[in-house]
């Protein structure tokens, strides 16, 4: 029989504070960041961490993304947004000129789910003054274009950029205005592009690069592993564009660090898998562990099970005492059968009052032995509420059963049981009716 004993409380109370650390550090992390961190939905700002807000009463949420865009712009950036929620695109980059304040935004656009939904995550940077710096010296260079030398003006553009640039012809740098990889070496012009990227980077890079050089290809966006001069990882982001260098062809590339970013996307992409009220997992990070144990069934031939929980009674709670007392009660089930099942168990809420545990390498018999515990946590846990219970349906699968069938038996077996569960009642009732023992 699987050990199903609970873990020592200072364990889960040390789990509890570790994720209230991190869940801290992640709120400060969004709310320093000097770029706005959106989440869109159906076009809709759903979070804003207001980094760009000229004011606090400056509230997007719940208006349209873009809305502040030149009309006739607005079509396009909104069926970017779309393509981009629907999984059509792994990632966008919108621009354009707010009509409200004048300011140009950059916006990298990236699919999430939030909620259980699909969405958006979008990274927006002021770039007016990088927009304007190009604007005027794009303008300077037609203006002197037969008086000043090419390199000087090159120089001056790499001078006043904000990122770090990088010119390159030829698999060459030419100039920077910085060194490209860090590591406090004072200048990378002369290096080959060899020297500068890890062969699988080096091979995309390359195949990019000669898309965007013969003109197929307006810009190209790569990222890259690298360090900084104490050796601590981060993540590089570059831009790259064509340019004509002394009548040639070259790569303009402006290079910056994501590195805080990237931390922030990871994260939310774990948030997206984390149920808001219990802190357990959600349905969708349930379904990827079923897909993931039918798919190691294959190899070990094991066969799994699962106990699909429904709680019997809960919408009294929410009506008599209010919903604030039915999430304590779920956030206090959610905690008590934590402490029942093992770590290698997986317990999800399924949303409402339905919970799921996954339990690997598990008989139908152990299952119910499992069964029978939560049940008797559900039963703790409301004791002050008269009438809840829970109906657990319980079942099995191996390497050929989809997740959806799974959660189909497991429902099936659930309502079963509580078929069976409100007959007993009526039974007893019917019985105390008649006086009968």
């Amino acid at each position: 029989m699987p050990d199903s004993t609970p873990p020592d409380r200072p364990d889960a109370t040390a789990a509890s504070d570790a994720a209230e650390v991190e869940v801290e550090m992640l709120r400060r992390l969004v709310a320093a960041s000097p770029d706005a961190i959106l989440i869109v939905q159906d076009r809709r700002f759903r979070y804003d961490n207001q980094a760009l807000h000229r004011t606090p009463e400056d509230n997007r949420i719940g208006l349209l993304f873009a809305d502040r865009a030149p009309p006739a712009q607005q079509p396009a950036i909104w069926a970017t947004l779309d393509a981009v929620q629907a999984g059509e695109l792994p990632e966008a980059r919108v621009e354009w000129e707010s009509v409200v304040t004048g300011r140009v935004l950059e916006s990298i656009l990236r699919p999430i789910t939030y909620e259980g939904a699909p969405a958006v995550a979008a990274f927006v940077r002021d770039v007016t003054e990088r927009a304007h710096l190009e604007q005027a010296m794009a303008q300077q260079a037609r203006e002197l274009a037969d008086a000043v030398d090419d390199l000087t003006l090159y120089r001056r553009i790499f001078e006043l950029g904000r990122d770090s640039v990088v010119l390159m012809q030829d698999g060459v740098v030419q100039l920077s205005n910085g060194a490209l990889l860090g590591g406090g070496r004072a200048s990378i012009v002369g290096q080959r592009v060899e020297a500068l990227f890890d062969p699988e980077t080096l091979t995309r890079l390359r195949a990019e690069a000669q898309l965007i050089l013969s003109g197929d290809m307006e810009e190209g966006l790569w990222e890259w592993p690298a360090s900084d001069g104490s050796g601590r990882p981060r993540t590089v982001e570059a831009i790259a564009r064509r340019i004509e260098y002394r009548g040639r062809p070259a790569l303009l590339i402006n290079t910056r660090d994501v590195t805080e970013r990237k931390a922030v996307e990871v994260r939310l992409q774990e948030m997206s898998r984390t149920d808001a009220l219990t802190d357990i997992p959600n349905r969708r990070a349930f379904y990827e562990a079923l897909t993931y144990w039918r798919d190691e069934a294959r190899r070990s031939k094991a066969r799994h099970a699962v106990c699909y929980i429904d709680l019997d009674g809960f919408k009294s709670v929410n009506d008599d005492h209010g919903h604030r007392a039915g999430d304590e009660l779920l956030v206090e089930i959610a905690r008590r059968f934590r402490e029942t099942v093992r770590r290698t168990d997986i317990l999800a809420r399924l949303g409402g009052d339905e919970f799921a545990v996954l339990l690997p390498a598990t008989t139908e018999a152990g299952a119910r032995e499992v069964a029978a515990k939560l049940l008797a946590d559900v039963q703790a846990a409301a004791a002050a509420h008269e009438g809840v219970s829970a109906s657990i349906g319980v079942t099995t699968f191996g390497a050929d059963d989809a997740p959806d069938d799974v959660i189909s038996r497991a429902d099936r077996e659930m309502y079963r049981v509580k078929m069976a569960h409100r007959a007993d009642r009526l039974s007893a009732r019917s019985r105390q009716q008649r006086g009968a023992p």
